[in-house]
């Protein structure tokens, strides 16, 4: 299986990844009722494993889906996934789904549970300096985009549509005309000293690296404020960027095809970030 990782993990053991699989019953396959994460693996460990499973597990009792014990700390099954897979840099994908049971809307099945690690070479310094483009486009997706789920349909049509437009990312522009966060990312805009993130709720993901990358702001004086971000703002923003865990802090250099504001700030978190992620 070229392309494909050596091995999977799946109900609570390691086995070639050939030979895992999923039931043609399972209501993940069939509705979608499934929730996933996924973590960094930098230098052999993965990172923040408790902040994803903690927001694994609120996702899945959002679903009313059973939590399983590998995801309660302490957890050691990734890194035994990661030493099988021989890994030093890469991403480790973990989705949990309600299970195989007759196909009904109300049905409940027994959960099921699987991951899989793969290589990935996270954005340098020269990478997240040359910065990403991005699009707007209006929301396609459901109400509750806090949640995790893998009915990511949306985010790929959006982000065909960056990719014919010759763009990196699609950022999801809501009802209310703001601006509430990527196809895969979310988002902060620079103002001053100043950065500013949609606020929490509904219409986004709690990001993990999000979060984590808040916390290195405070670090080095950095004011953090949530608020909405209209159309006319993020442009006329001093800087533009987006974090997610395969991306890291990411500069946005273009909205629509049109220049944006570049500076410091972004570079700096996008550095204090990688140096956190080296260390664990």
């Amino acid at each position: 299986m070229a392309g494909f990782p050596r091995f999977a993990w799946q109900r609570g053991r390691v086995g070639p990844f050939a030979d895992a699989s999923v039931s043609l019953a399972d209501r993940g396959l069939l509705f979608g009722e499934s929730v996933y994460e996924v973590l960094p693996i930098t230098a052999g460990r993965t990172r923040w494993i408790g902040a994803h499973f903690a927001r694994m597990r609120e996702g899945a009792a959002s679903l009313s889906l059973a939590v399983p014990p590998w995801l309660h700390p302490p957890v050691a099954w990734p890194d035994a996934l990661v030493a099988a897979e021989g890994i030093t840099d890469g991403l480790l994908y973990v989705q949990l789904t309600g299970g195989p049971a007759p196909r009904a809307h109300l049905g409940a099945g027994a959960g099921d549970m699987f991951a899989y690690a793969m290589p990935h070479d996270f954005p340098d310094a020269a990478r997240r300096a040359r910065g990403i483009g991005v699009i707007l486009r209006d929301e396609l997706r459901w109400a509750r985009c806090d949640l995790k789920t893998t009915m990511l349909l949306p985010s790929i049509l959006g982000k065909r549509d960056a990719r014919a437009g010759g763009a990196d990312e699609v950022l999801w522009v809501d009802a209310r005309g703001t601006v509430v966060e990527g196809g895969s990312s979310n988002l902060a805009i620079v103002e001053g000293e100043a950065i500013v993130t949609p606020p929490p709720g509904p219409w986004r993901l709690p990001g993990i690296t999000l979060a984590i990358v808040e916390g290195l702001a405070g670090a080095m004086g950095l004011r953090w404020r949530f608020e909405t971000i209209t159309r006319e703002r993020l442009r006329q923003a001093d800087e533009v960027f987006v974090t997610a865990t395969s991306q890291l802090v990411m500069p946005v250099v273009t909205i629509d095809g049109v220049a944006v504001g570049t500076g410091p700030i972004a570079k700096r978190l996008g550095d204090a970030l990688a140096e956190a992620m080296s260390r664990g």
